[in-house]
């Protein structure tokens, strides 16, 4: 047999061996539950966002009627006003023109919920003597809400208070974690860590990308492994970045004379120990919004909070305005 042909039934061999391995480890992958790459529903609307060079992305001003997201009907009538956020009042309310504003992400933005089911449009309600304006953009996280500020200040808007809707997620978004790269599908802002006291932010990151994800499971998992390791050294630093971006807001609003809030909405046990320690040591305000999220209060198929756990938020951080002489009584 000649050297060439001995190659070529070599390559053959070695093709038809890996295909077996090939199909026998897909198949060992979809008996155990792994699947090929499909898209995340999301309620949020693709043609209502743009592309933005600093934060990612942001909403469009329009009206959008999304969903529903489940088989009881819960869907999600939602209003983007020009420059000012999500709606927090009907049209043609007056209100007063100190201004109040809210950044986060999904939970404080009020994913999933109508216009007048959220915290913020509550919170108007009671207070029709201040501006309030819900800046949370869903699937934001610290370091965008941080990004939101600063464009405000720019701008030239100077609140007399604002409120960061702080979420345990915020964590992994503020460093880019491989998982939520796969799950975005975008390029993410994200931040490393500088030294012990400071962070460094490093523009906008988007996953690395294998061929056959939406075809192998197998695909999928490398590369599901391959953005986790690329973003580990980022990820072990997640909260001690995520507090030292919260420092940064509280530090920008004390320059700007504006009274800052932290609202933890969702943290676990360990996570709101660590974070009102900060907050504590810090001297950093917070309105404790942690409410344990049940299938009860949250909406079906979706997992955000529903409209009673937003009353909730509503009626602690108007307590706590009240208390500090931030709004003065409902009218």
């Amino acid at each position: 047999m000649s050297v060439r042909r001995k190659t070529l039934r070599f390559l053959i061999i070695l093709s038809c061996s890996s295909l077996l391995v090939l199909c026998l480890l897909e198949g060992t992958l979809r008996l155990l539950g792994y699947q090929p790459f499909r898209p995340v529903s999301s309620v949020s609307s693709a043609n209502a966002q743009k592309f933005d060079r600093d934060l990612g992305w942001r909403l469009l001003p329009g009206h959008y009627e999304i969903g529903p997201f489940n088989d009881i009907g819960d869907s999600m009538s939602i209003t983007i006003k020009k420059d000012t956020g999500r709606a927090t009042r009907v049209n043609n309310l007056n209100v007063g023109e100190a201004q109040i504003s809210f950044v986060g992400g999904s939970f404080i933005m009020g994913h999933a919920l109508d216009d007048s089911e959220t915290a913020v449009w509550k919170l108007q309600e009671y207070f029709p003597q201040y501006d309030f304006r819900n800046l949370a953009v869903s699937a934001y996280g610290g370091l965008q809400s941080l990004l939101v500020l600063e464009k405000e200040l720019e701008k030239g808007n100077r609140p007399k208070c604002v409120i960061y809707g702080a979420s345990q997620h915020h964590e992994l978004r503020n460093v880019a974690q491989g998982d939520w790269l796969m799950e975005r599908r975008r390029k993410i802002p994200y931040v490393k860590l500088k030294n012990d006291s400071t962070f460094e932010r490093r523009g906008l990151i988007e996953m690395r990308h294998l061929p056959y994800t939406n075809r192998l499971a197998s695909a999928a998992l490398v590369e599901k492994a391959l953005n986790r390791i690329l973003s580990y050294n980022r990820v072990k630093d997640a909260r001690k970045l995520s507090h030292l971006i919260i420092k940064e807001m509280h530090r920008l609003a004390t320059e700007y004379q504006i009274a800052f809030y932290v609202a933890p909405l969702w943290y676990d046990e360990q996570g709101m120990q660590d974070l009102t320690h900060f907050l504590t040591e810090s001297k950093i305000s917070y309105i404790d919004c942690n409410v344990p999220l049940t299938r009860d209060n949250i909406i079906k198929d979706d997992g955000h909070p529903g409209p009673s756990v937003n009353d909730i938020w509503a009626e602690r951080i108007a307590k706590r305005l009240i208390i500090d002489g931030i709004t003065g009584q409902p009218q």
